[in-house]
Protein backbone atom coordinates (compact mmCIF):
# COMPACT_ATOMS: atom_id res chain seq x y z
CA UNK A 1 0.00 0.00 0.00
CA UNK A 2 0.82 3.34 -0.49
CA UNK A 3 1.78 5.52 2.39
CA UNK A 4 -0.47 8.31 3.08
CA UNK A 5 1.76 10.87 2.73
CA UNK A 6 2.89 9.93 -0.79
CA UNK A 7 -1.03 9.54 -1.41
CA UNK A 8 -1.93 13.13 -0.08
CA UNK A 9 1.19 14.73 -2.11
CA UNK A 10 -0.30 13.07 -5.14
CA UNK A 11 -3.88 13.97 -4.84
CA UNK A 12 -3.03 17.53 -3.92
CA UNK A 13 -0.64 18.22 -6.69
CA UNK A 14 -1.96 21.61 -8.25
CA UNK A 15 -5.08 21.95 -5.25
CA UNK A 16 -5.19 25.33 -3.79
CA UNK A 17 -6.05 23.53 0.10
CA UNK A 18 -4.98 21.94 2.95
CA UNK A 19 -4.73 18.12 2.33
CA UNK A 20 -5.29 15.80 5.70
CA UNK A 21 -4.70 12.15 5.90
CA UNK A 22 -8.23 11.72 8.06
CA UNK A 23 -11.23 13.75 9.34
CA UNK A 24 -9.72 13.84 12.87
CA UNK A 25 -6.43 15.28 11.53
CA UNK A 26 -8.47 17.84 10.01
CA UNK A 27 -10.88 18.47 12.70
CA UNK A 28 -7.84 19.01 15.25
CA UNK A 29 -6.55 22.30 12.87
CA UNK A 30 -10.04 23.58 12.01
CA UNK A 31 -14.46 23.13 12.75
CA UNK A 32 -15.49 23.85 9.53
CA UNK A 33 -19.62 25.11 10.09
CA UNK A 34 -20.82 21.92 8.45
CA UNK A 35 -19.49 19.05 7.21
CA UNK A 36 -20.05 16.93 4.18
CA UNK A 37 -18.86 13.66 4.54
CA UNK A 38 -18.30 11.98 1.38
CA UNK A 39 -16.16 8.98 1.99
CA UNK A 40 -16.60 5.24 1.34
CA UNK A 41 -18.94 3.68 3.18
CA UNK A 42 -16.93 2.04 5.87
CA UNK A 43 -15.76 5.51 6.88
CA UNK A 44 -18.58 7.34 7.29
CA UNK A 45 -19.29 6.41 11.18
CA UNK A 46 -15.64 7.48 12.33
CA UNK A 47 -15.68 10.60 10.74
CA UNK A 48 -19.34 11.82 11.18
CA UNK A 49 -19.04 11.18 14.66
CA UNK A 50 -15.73 12.60 14.52
CA UNK A 51 -17.49 15.81 13.95
CA UNK A 52 -20.00 15.82 15.93
CA UNK A 53 -17.33 15.63 18.52
CA UNK A 54 -15.61 18.51 17.42
CA UNK A 55 -18.43 20.48 17.13
CA UNK A 56 -19.72 21.51 13.69
CA UNK A 57 -23.00 22.23 13.45
CA UNK A 58 -24.34 20.26 10.48
CA UNK A 59 -23.68 17.09 8.79
CA UNK A 60 -24.75 15.60 5.86
CA UNK A 61 -23.05 12.37 4.12
CA UNK A 62 -23.61 10.50 0.83
CA UNK A 63 -25.45 7.57 0.12
CA UNK A 64 -25.17 4.99 1.61
CA UNK A 65 -25.51 6.17 5.10
CA UNK A 66 -23.76 3.32 6.88
CA UNK A 67 -22.76 -0.04 6.54
CA UNK A 68 -24.83 -1.29 9.36
CA UNK A 69 -28.17 -0.13 11.00
CA UNK A 70 -25.82 -0.24 14.68
CA UNK A 71 -23.46 2.72 12.25
CA UNK A 72 -26.20 4.28 11.64
CA UNK A 73 -28.02 4.34 15.14
CA UNK A 74 -24.34 5.48 16.45
CA UNK A 75 -24.08 8.49 13.95
CA UNK A 76 -27.83 9.81 14.59
CA UNK A 77 -27.03 9.76 18.43
CA UNK A 78 -23.64 11.42 18.40
CA UNK A 79 -25.67 14.25 15.97
CA UNK A 80 -28.96 13.96 18.17
CA UNK A 81 -27.10 14.18 21.58
CA UNK A 82 -25.15 17.60 20.44
CA UNK A 83 -28.08 19.76 18.75
CA UNK A 84 -26.40 18.76 15.20
CA UNK A 85 -28.79 18.99 12.24
CA UNK A 86 -27.78 15.78 10.30
CA UNK A 87 -28.52 14.55 6.96
CA UNK A 88 -27.55 11.52 5.65
CA UNK A 89 -27.77 10.23 2.18
CA UNK A 90 -28.39 13.58 0.20
CA UNK A 91 -25.79 14.34 -1.94
CA UNK A 92 -26.18 13.89 -5.18
CA UNK A 93 -22.44 12.96 -6.51
CA UNK A 94 -23.59 10.26 -9.04
CA UNK A 95 -26.20 12.58 -11.02
CA UNK A 96 -25.75 12.87 -14.94
CA UNK A 97 -26.37 16.86 -13.77
CA UNK A 98 -23.46 16.77 -11.53
CA UNK A 99 -21.64 14.95 -13.25
CA UNK A 100 -21.66 17.39 -16.40
CA UNK A 101 -21.47 20.38 -14.05
CA UNK A 102 -18.06 19.48 -12.31
CA UNK A 103 -17.18 18.52 -16.21
CA UNK A 104 -17.81 21.99 -17.03
CA UNK A 105 -15.44 23.18 -13.75
CA UNK A 106 -12.49 21.09 -15.18
CA UNK A 107 -12.56 22.49 -18.75
CA UNK A 108 -12.64 26.27 -16.89
CA UNK A 109 -15.75 27.44 -18.12
CA UNK A 110 -16.59 29.21 -15.43
CA UNK A 111 -12.90 30.39 -14.10
CA UNK A 112 -11.69 30.16 -11.01
CA UNK A 113 -14.73 29.10 -8.40
CA UNK A 114 -14.51 29.35 -4.69
CA UNK A 115 -17.65 27.27 -4.20
CA UNK A 116 -20.77 26.23 -5.61
CA UNK A 117 -24.34 24.88 -5.31
CA UNK A 118 -26.35 22.93 -7.69
CA UNK A 119 -30.25 22.84 -6.96
CA UNK A 120 -32.18 20.43 -8.98
CA UNK A 121 -35.69 21.45 -10.36
CA UNK A 122 -37.80 18.59 -9.31
CA UNK A 123 -37.21 15.63 -7.25
CA UNK A 124 -36.31 12.04 -8.86
CA UNK A 125 -33.30 12.10 -11.55
CA UNK A 126 -35.84 11.08 -14.52
CA UNK A 127 -37.75 14.51 -14.06
CA UNK A 128 -34.78 16.33 -13.74
CA UNK A 129 -34.64 18.78 -16.88
CA UNK A 130 -31.62 17.35 -18.23
CA UNK A 131 -32.63 13.90 -19.03
CA UNK A 132 -35.10 12.61 -21.24
CA UNK A 133 -38.63 12.12 -20.00
CA UNK A 134 -39.53 8.38 -19.23
CA UNK A 135 -41.25 6.37 -21.06
CA UNK A 136 -43.63 3.37 -19.78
Amino acid sequence: MIPTSARLSVSGSGLRTALYADAESMLRQIVPDVAAVVTPTKFMKDAVIASAEAGVKGVTTDKPLAATLADADAMVEACQSKGIVFGGGNLQRAMYEVQEAAQWVREGRYGDLIGACIHRSCPGSHLSWRAPAPTF
